[in-house]
């Protein structure tokens, strides 16, 4: 859907949501794809991510703070956010 609209980046903050829901769809798509993850998330959450080619930033913080950081910077960067 998110190809349907034009969209070329999307952002999306992530604890520990099932990360492989998210990922492959942008990927096979040819969507850019950034998560911000708290610093402390399991190193899986880490892995499974960017094997799927997302760019990941580690936050020092709460899933909060990567909703914010999402949030402040997608209008700068030219991202649309996607929540779950």
């Amino acid at each position: 859907m998110a190809k349907h609209y034009g969209f070329r980046k999307l952002a999306v903050p992530s604890e520990e949501m099932p990360l492989g829901r998210w990922p492959p769809m942008p990927a096979a798509a040819g969507i850019e794809a950034h998560i911000f993850m708290p610093r402390d998330v399991p190193f899986a959450n880490y892995v499974e991510a960017v094997a799927y080619g997302a760019n990941v930033t580690l936050v020092n913080g709460l899933i909060s703070d990567c909703g914010r950081i999402v949030a402040e910077r997608k209008e700068k960067e030219g991202c649309s956010t996607f929540y779950t």
